[in-house]
C-alpha cells in the first residue's frame, strides 16, 4: 500500500520482493542498500497480516539507519500485541491504527514521529498545509501550541483514551504475552488436526493472526462461506496471491475462547467438504499450549 502513495507522490521505488509466505531476510535489506546508496526512505510493514506473516524490524531499522536512510513502519496490526519498541529499534517514523490489537474504535490514526523526521518533512516545501491531514499542521499547533488546528472527532478519541486506558490496566507484557499464547495455541491446533499453515516457517508468523492452507481441492470462498453459514463463524481469506484463510488474535479476541471456537468451526467445515481432519487432536494441541494461561500471567 504504500509504495502505490509512495510513487504517487513522485517517489522512485525499489521494491524488495518475498514470496507471499514469507518476510523480508534483514541480509537482503542490507545487501539492497548496499548496492542502491541513493534510497533515503525503507518503507516496511511489521505484521502483515493478509499473509500472517512478521518482519524483523528490530535488524532492519539499525540496518536502514546505518546506510543513511529513514524509516517508515506500518505497526497498525501489531501495537499493543506484538513487541515493538521505536526508539531501540531505531524507527522514525510509524503509523498504528486502534482498532487492531488495542481493541479501540477504527477511524483513528496513531503516529509517532522523530525529531529527524520532522526536520526532513519540514524541509519539502511540497509538504501538505492547511488541512486536516497535514502532519505539519498538527505538530505546530497541537503538539507545539497545545491547541487542536482543526476539529478532531471527540468520540474516536474518547474510545481511544479508554483502550489505552486498558491495555495500561493489563499491562504492555501481558497483552503480548496474551496474544502470543493465542496464536501459538492456533497453530498448534492447526498443525495437529493434520492442515498446514501459510508462512513458510514458524519464525516468520505473526501472532495477531494465523493464516491456513486451505487443503487441496477447496477454495477459501468455499471454507469461509460454509464456516459462516453452518456454524456462524466468520473466517478471513487472503489479500493476495494464495488459497488461504486467517484466523484472527487481535485485542478481545486473543483470549483463550475465540482460537478454539475459529479452530473448532474450522476444522469441522473441512471435514464437511470432504476432507479428513483431526479435529480431536487439533482442539487438544491448542487447549495444551492455552492450560499455560496462568504460568504465562494472562488474564
Amino acid at each position: 500500500g504504500m509504495g502505490y502513495w509512495l510513487k504517487d507522490f513522485g517517489a522512485e521505488l525499489h521494491e524488495l520482493e518475498v514470496p507471499y509466505n514469507d518476510s523480508v531476510d534483514p541480509a537482503d535489506v542490507e545487501r539492497y542498500l548496499d548496492e542502491h546508496p541513493e534510497i533515503d526512505l525503507v518503507t516496511v510493514v511489521h505484521s502483515e497480516t493478509p499473509s500472517g506473516t512478521q518482519h524483523d524490524l528490530a535488524a532492519i531499522g539499525p540496518i536502514a539507519r546505518a546506510h543513511g536512510a529513514m524509516t517508515l513502519v506500518d505497526c497498525v496490526s501489531s501495537l499493543g500485541g506484538i513487541e515493538f519498541r521505536t526508539d531501540d529499534w531505531e524507527i522514525d517514523i510509524a503509523v498504528a491504527a486502534a482498532q487492531k490489537c488495542l481493541g479501540g474504535p477504527p477511524g483513528i490514526t496513531l503516529m509517532t514521529v522523530n525529531d529527524a523526521a520532522w526536520e526532513r518533512i519540514r524541509s519539502n516545501p511540497a509538504a501538505p498545509r492547511a488541512s486536516f491531514l497535514s502532519m505539519l499542521d498538527w505538530k505546530d499547533k497541537w503538539i507545539d501550541g497545545d491547541v487542536f488546528p482543526f476539529t478532531p472527532s471527540v468520540v474516536d478519541m474518547h474510545g481511544i483514551e479508554a483502550c489505552c486506558d486498558e491495555l495500561l490496566e493489563e499491562g504492555l507484557e501481558s497483552s503480548i504475552a496474551r496474544h502470543d499464547l493465542a496464536a501459538r495455541a492456533c497453530r498448534a491446533g492447526v498443525r495437529a488436526m493434520g492442515l498446514e499453515l501459510w508462512p513458510r516457517s514458524e519464525e516468520v508468523t505473526a501472532a495477531c493472526v494465523t493464516a491456513i492452507a486451505v487443503p487441496e481441492g477447496l477454495t477459501d470462498i468455499q471454507v469461509r462461506a460454509h464456516c459462516r453459514e453452518r456454524y456462524g463463524v466468520m473466517i478471513s481469506s487472503g489479500q493476495g496471491a494464495g488459497n488461504l484463510v486467517r484466523i484472527g488474535h487481535m485485542g478481545p479476541t486473543a483470549r483463550s475462547l475465540f482460537p478454539v471456537i475459529g479452530l473448532g468451526a474450522l476444522g469441522r467445515t473441512i471435514a464437511d467438504l470432504g476432507v479428513p481432519v483431526r479435529l480431536g487432536d487439533g482442539m487438544e494441541a491448542a487447549l495444551e499450549v492455552l492450560s499455560e494461561t496462568a504460568e504465562v500471567g494472562v488474564a
